[in-house]
């Protein structure tokens, strides 16, 4: 689903719910996470969008665990976040 936004543009609401069934269900909903990340590092129409806001979260310390405990759960997600957007095998 394309949470009623053009797609592409649906990346933060993805990422705020994928953070959200983390947080809250954590492995019990990890099909659902990775459903719902698995576009922000496959399809370039997210890719070029959030890119600058995932390489930059290495810098604050809120988002950088919020995005290492998806990484957790995702590990697609994170080899993308290490092979595109800089982040070391050190931040997980």
């Amino acid at each position: 689903s394309d949470y009623g936004l053009k797609v592409g543009l649906d990346g933060f609401a993805r990422y705020n719910y994928a953070l959200f069934l983390a947080n809250t269900y954590g492995n019990k909903r990890v099909t659902d996470i990775k459903g719902l990340l698995q576009p922000l590092y496959t399809d370039a129409r997210y890719t070029t969008i959030n890119a600058t806001f995932f390489k930059n979260a290495r810098l604050n310390a809120d988002i950088k665990k919020n995005i290492q405990t998806l990484a957790t759960l995702d590990s697609k997600f994170k080899a993308y976040l290490i092979a595109s957007l800089g982040w070391k095998t050190s931040d997980f």
